[in-house]
């Protein structure tokens, strides 16, 4: 079983994705600033994951930046994790 490899010479533009989620900041639940309970917070990276061809379309930050290097950061961002809720009443001990 041979594998052919064809170069075709198309233009690739940029690429990026959301990789590196980090835990919740709080191991427990607990009142917030706003007395909202939360777990905290989790921070999510948006990284270059294949760089554009020659002729090919940048990766634009949310500050409007061109960015086509290979790991560099597009955007962060950070979410609220909400305390897991019961749907239904515990057993009996």
């Amino acid at each position: 079983n041979d594998v052919w490899l064809l170069d075709t010479y198309k233009e690739v533009n940029c690429a990026s994705a959301y990789e590196g989620e980090t835990p919740c900041s709080r191991p427990r639940c607990e009142a917030g600033p706003n007395g909202v309970f939360t777990l905290g917070s989790q921070s999510f990276v948006r990284h270059v994951w294949r760089p554009r061809s020659v002729l090919g379309a940048d990766c634009i930050t949310s500050t409007g930046q061109r960015r086509s290097e290979l790991g560099g950061v597009i955007s962060m961002k950070s979410l609220q994790c909400p305390c897991p809720t019961c749907t239904s009443h515990p057993g009996p001990p």
